[in-house]
This record gives C-alpha cells, sequence and structure tokens, in this order.
C-alpha cells in the first residue's frame, strides 16, 4: 500500500489502463475463436450434411419422377395408345426409352450418395424415425427393395411384366424417399437445437470468464482508486477547514511524495503562514478597538446632553410658531365661517324660491301625466280594436282560399270534360265538328278559371302572411303600450312622493334662515377675541426661534465629534469581525 501511494498519478493510471486494454485484446480472441468454431460446426452441419443430403434426395426424387413419366410415355407408344405414328412415333419412342434409363440411373447414383453422406452422421442415419415408424438406414432399405422388384416387376425396353405392379412398387418407393426426406428435417432441426444450446453455453461461460477477470481488474482499480482519492479528501477536508476560518488543521508527519502529497505540503506551508499573520492582526484590532470604545464613549455623552437641550429649545419653538400659525389659522377660518354664513343666508333664500318653484313645476306635471295616462289607456284600446279586425280579415281570407280551391277543382274537372267531349266529337267526324269547337272553348274558359284562381290564391296566401306579421306586430305593440302603462303609473307615484318631498324642504328651509341669522351675530364676537390672540403668539415665537438657531449649532458640532468617534469603532469592529473568522 505504501509503495502504491508514493507512486505518481500517471504510473498509477497505466496500472488500472494496463490490465484492462490486454483483457480486451483477450477478450476479442477469445470471441473470435468461439465464433469460428460456430461457423465451422454450422457449416458441417448445414453445407456438409444437411444441403447436400436434401440436395441429393431432391434430384433423386426428380429423376425418378422423369424416368417413371418417360416409361408411361414409353408404354402408351409401344401398346399403341398414342395417335403418332411412323418416323415421329419411332423417334418419340427412343427419346422416352432414353429418358427413363437416364433417370433411373441417376436417380440410384444421387440417392446413393445422400445414404452416402447420412452414413457419416450416425445421430441422421439410425436415430430418427419417420411417421412410419423406420430410420433413415430402414426407409433406404425399404426403397432400395422395392427399386429391385419394380425394376423386376416390368422390363420397360422390352415391354413385358406386370406394368400395374411396376407402377403400385414406383409409388411405394417415392413414399420411402418422402420419409427419409421427413427424417432428415428433423435431424436438421434437432442439430440446429444443439447448435444453439452449444452457442449459448459458450456464451455464459465467456461471461463468467469475464466476469471474473473483470471482477479481479476491479479490486485493482478499487485499491488504486482507495489510495488515490484518501490523499484527495484529505487534502480537501483540510482545505475545507481553512476556507472556514480553521487554522488549527493538523497534518501527517510522512506526506506521500506524489502530485497530491505535494499539494497538502502547500496546504500545511499556508496554513503555518496564516496563523502568525491572523495572531499579530487580533493584537493590534483588540488595542485598537479599546481606544475607539473610549472616545466613543466620551463624544456620545456630550451629544446626548446638547441633544437634548436643542430639542428642548426646538419643541419650545416648535410650540410658539405652531401658536402663532394656529391663532391665524383661527382668525382666516373665524373670518370665513362668517362669509360662510352670509352665503348661507342668500342660499337658504334662493332655495326657498326655487321650493316653491319646484312645487308649482310638480303640480304641472302631475296634470300632464294624468293626461297621458288617459291617451295612453284610449291608444291601446284602438289597438286592441284593430287586432281583432286583423284576426276577422284573416279569417274571411282563409275561407276565400277555400273557395279559391274548390274553383280550381271545378276547372280541373271541366277541362278534363271538355277533353272527353273533344274525344267523342272526333270519333264522330264531320257531324261532331261543333261540338267539338263548343268542347275547346269550354277547356279554354276551364284554364282561364284555373289560371285565375291561382292568382286569387296567390293574392290570398300574400295576404294570409301579411295579416300574419300584422298580428305580431300587434302584440308587440300591445306589449309595449302595457309596458308603457305600468311605468306611467309607477312615474305617476314617483311625482307624488317628489311633491310631498319639496314641501318639506320649503318648509324646512324656513328653519334655516331664522339660524343663520343668530349665528352670524356670534360670528363678529369671535373674530375680535382672535385678533387679539395672534399679535401675542407673534411675539412669542420670534424669540423662540432665535434660541433655537445657537442651539442647533452647538449641536451641529457636538454631531460631527460623536460621529466621527463611532466611525473609528466601527472600522476597529469589523477588523476584529474579519479576524475572527480565523481559529488560531
Amino acid at each position: 500500500m505504501k509503495m502504491i501511494n508514493n507512486m505518481n498519478i500517471r504510473l498509477k493510471l497505466l496500472v488500472i489502463t494496463l490490465p484492462l486494454m490486454i483483457c480486451l485484446v483477450v477478450s476479442v480472441i477469445f470471441a473470435g475463436a468461439q465464433t469460428y468454431h460456430a461457423k465451422e460446426k454450422s457449416s458441417d452441419m448445414y453445407y456438409d450434411t444437411l444441403y447436400k443430403v436434401n440436395l441429393k434426395l431432391a434430384n433423386a426424387d426428380r429423376d425418378f419422377y422423369q424416368a417413371m413419366l418417360g416409361a408411361s410415355y414409353y408404354y402408351d407408344f409401344v401398346n399403341g395408345f398414342s395417335s403418332l405414328s411412323g418416323d415421329e412415333l419411332t423417334e418419340q419412342k427412343e427419346a422416352k426409352l432414353s429418358e427413363y434409363k437416364t433417370n433411373i440411373v441417376q436417380a440410384e447414383e444421387r440417392f446413393g450418395d445422400a445414404v452416402g453422406i447420412a452414413k457419416k452422421e450416425k445421430k441422421l442415419y439410425k436415430g430418427f424415425k419417420s411417421e412410419n415408424g423406420l430410420t433413415f438406414e430402414q426407409n433406404a432399405e425399404e426403397f432400395y427393395k422395392l427399386f429391385d422388384e419394380m425394376k423386376a416387376a416390368f422390363d420397360v425396353e422390352a415391354n413385358t411384366g406386370d406394368w400395374t405392379k411396376f407402377n403400385m412398387l414406383s409409388a411405394q418407393a417415392r413414399e420411402y424417399l418422402d420419409h427419409i426426406q421427413d427424417i432428415t428435417e428433423s435431424w436438421s432441426k434437432s442439430e440446429r437445437n444443439e447448435l444453439d444450446s452449444y452457442i449459448n453455453n459458450n456464451v455464459a461461460a465467456s461471461g463468467i470468464l469475464f466476469f471474473a477477470v473483470i471482477a479481479g481488474i476491479g479490486i485493482l482499480v478499487f485499491v488504486i482508486v482507495v489510495c488515490l482519492t484518501r490523499s484527495l479528501r484529505r487534502v480537501s477536508a483540510s482545505v475545507d477547514r481553512l476556507t472556514q476560518g480553521d487554522l488549527t488543521v493538523t497534518f501527517p508527519e510522512n506526506i506521500s511524495k506524489d502530485e497530491t502529497g505535494k499539494i497538502e505540503q502547500g496546504v500545511k506551508n499556508l496554513s503555518e503562514k496564516l496563523g502568525d499573520i491572523i495572531g499579530k492582526a487580533k493584537k493590534i484590532s483588540v488595542e485598537l478597538t479599546e481606544s475607539g470604545k473610549d472616545l466613543s464613549s466620551s463624544a456620545m455623552s456630550v451629544a446626548q446632553v446638547s441633544e437634548q437641550v436643542t430639542a428642548s429649545v426646538d419643541e419650545i419653538s416648535k410650540g410658539a410658531v405652531s401658536q402663532s400659525m394656529n391663532v391665524n389659522e383661527s382668525l382666516n377660518t373665524t373670518e370665513d365661517i362668517g362669509h360662510n354664513i352670509e352665503d348661507i343666508s342668500i342660499s337658504v333664500k334662493d332655495m326657498d324660491s326655487f321650493a316653491q318653484s319646484m312645487k308649482r313645476s310638480c303640480d304641472k306635471a302631475m296634470d300632464a301625466l294624468d293626461e297621458l295616462i288617459r291617451q295612453n289607456a284610449t291608444v291601446l284600446n284602438m289597438v286592441n280594436e284593430i287586432g281583432k279586425t286583423i284576426v276577422s280579415t284573416n279569417e274571411s281570407t282563409q275561407a276565400i282560399s277555400l273557395f279559391t280551391q274548390t274553383i280550381t277543382d271545378i276547372a280541373s274537372e271541366t277541362n278534363l270534360l271538355s277533353l272527353n267531349a273533344s274525344i267523342e266529337a272526333a270519333r264522330a267526324g264531320e257531324a261532331g265538328k261543333g261540338f267539338a269547337v263548343v268542347a275547346g272553348e269550354i277547356r279554354n274558359l276551364a284554364d282561364q278559371s284555373k289560371n285565375s284562381a291561382d292568382e286569387i290564391q296567390l293574392i290570398v296566401d300574400r295576404l294570409l302572411e301579411d295579416s300574419a306579421s300584422s298580428v305580431k306586430v300587434l302584440e308587440r305593440l300591445n306589449g309595449s303600450f302595457s309596458n308603457q302603462s305600468r311605468q306611467l303609473d309607477s312615474t305617476k307615484r314617483d311625482m307624488i312622493t317628489m311633491s310631498e318631498h319639496v314641501n318639506s324642504v320649503k318648509n324646512t328651509s324656513a328653519g334655516i334662515s331664522d339660524r343663520v341669522n343668530a349665528l352670524a351675530v356670534s360670528k363678529n364676537e369671535l373674530i375680535d377675541v382672535v385678533e387679539n390672540l395672534s399679535a401675542i403668539s407673534e411675539e412669542n415665537a420670534s424669540l423662540t426661534e432665535e434660541t433655537n438657531a445657537v442651539m442647533q449649532e452647538l449641536n451641529a458640532t457636538f454631531t460631527l465629534i460623536s460621529e466621527s468617534a463611532k466611525q473609528l469603532l466601527n472600522i476597529s469592529g469589523e477588523l476584529s469581525d474579519t479576524i475572527s473568522y480565523f481559529n488560531v
């Protein structure tokens, strides 16, 4: 641990990063090796075995099918089941026979290749069974058995043997070929699961290994970081105590020789120097504070006495001046009261005159309001009569509309009858021409009647609309007149109340006039008394102002001395507070 403490920071960081770099390189190499191994195993399974076996089986199945198809065509050509003849028939027979021979040989060879590849994988060859309960090996043996029986059952080139058995055996052989392909697919799924398990196990093992290595490196890093941060925390704590004014910080005797140790040694030297300086400054601050207190105490005593005397004189002066001003204000106020009393007397006379005029005006307004109420009632009755007339007109108009509709219906029936008469006249020939002319005239009259009825109906409809609008207007007008009647009644009540109040004002103004006359007599006596008091107060104010001026000059001198003493005491106090921040 001591050796780590004396190492410089760059070497400590190198000790931390170098193992990490080595572990990273080893991890990359290990992961690459595992990936390569998984790739090789996957290639062995998918390409070398699965792909080749499936390809051979698919080609064998295709060749087998092509061989059976060629044999079928050849059988038809030989046995006369085809419409071809001559050279074309001979050419097609040779082609189909050659196709059969070539494909049957290729099917057997490719199936044999697939079986040979499968034999290399014991699990594929003997470990899986198809739906028929047979393994790859057993299905292959059955295929070979049926294949040989098929070729023995019928000689395609010689066209001899059992053709039906030949086809049946070929179909059974292809079924065993399908079972083999199913087994191959089942094996590939199993191998893929095993490969996934292998990869997962490798990943887990790699993770455990990497975790163990990282844990070891983490312990090493933790030890180095603890050694590094221990010195930093100690230095940081010492600096924090110094910034808080604590100069009693102690430092270890054996300080490390790295960068943090050098910082700690510098902080130690700074603490010792500050301790010496602050100790001397505290002594000077104490002496200065004592001197400032003595001077401030003396100055404050003298200043307090001076301020008391000045305050007393100032109060006397203010009282005299205030008394003089109050007396003058009282004189002015008294004169204003006299003027106001005269104005009130004049106003009371005017108010009495106005009250009489208001009484006459109220009487006239009441008469006019009564007349307006009577006229409003008359107009309201007339509006109601107009409403009844409009309603009656509306009912008559609706009756006209019904009659007009009846005329329209009659005109339509007449028009229809005239049309029937014209048809009958046309059937009568020459004998019915005169009757046809009459029927035409009747139809024209019916059309004119219908048109006239339609125009009347339009007029009646407009009249009904106008009548309905008039009814609505009259209803609103009737409501307005009703509101107006209520407002007129309310106004009449207000006018009666106002007339009563005017009578009260008239009676009150007479009493006020009598009291104002009595006030005018008392006002003259009050003015004489206030004028005598004003002369005495002005003389007292003049004497107190002279005394106050002398005391203010003396007080200003003592104030300057006291402020200087306070400034000296404040300076010494600030110095003492500043130094007291440090604890030596």
